[in-house]
């Protein structure tokens, strides 16, 4: 996820995909997202105001539909744009990210062998049993 008015965080995605594809299963299901596309609307809604309005709220997008959907098929991986603020779109990014994920698992993709795995699996949580009433451990300095 990028933010649309800040260029920083767009250029962020490629460093974002370079440590997904190297700690993360090769089949993760990813979808790139640029928010705050309401800032976008505002600029729609705001022509009639004048052409300085026009202007400034233009400047407000520093990264365009299109260079964020270049981005997308660049990375072979599914784009929207949203707006957190004014909940545009958010359900159907997790719609379409939910999707991917299900079809994967109805497909029968395993796990990569490369991709590290967490110490703390289903199987392990399934057979462990926690004692709520037992002290934790205490600690000896600040952490």
């Amino acid at each position: 996820m990028y933010d649309i008015t800040d260029k920083k965080t767009f250029n962020n995605i490629r460093t974002w995909m370079d440590q997904i594809k190297s700690h993360a299963d090769v089949h993760v299901c990813k979808i790139l997202v640029g928010n705050k596309c309401d800032l976008i609307q505002q600029r729609v809604s705001t022509v009639l105001s004048g052409l300085f309005v026009l202007f400034i709220s233009t400047s407000l997008k520093a990264v365009t539909f299109e260079e964020g959907e270049s981005l997308a098929r660049e990375f072979q991986i599914p784009f929207i744009e949203t707006s957190a603020f004014n909940d545009i779109n958010v359900e159907e990014a997790f719609m379409r990210l939910s999707k991917d994920v299900v079809q994967k698992l109805e497909s029968g993709v395993k796990m990569d062998s490369r991709a590290p795995k967490s110490p703390v699996g289903p199987t392990s949580l399934s057979s462990a049993t926690v004692d709520l009433k037992q002290e934790p451990p205490r600690r000896r300095g600040c952490c």
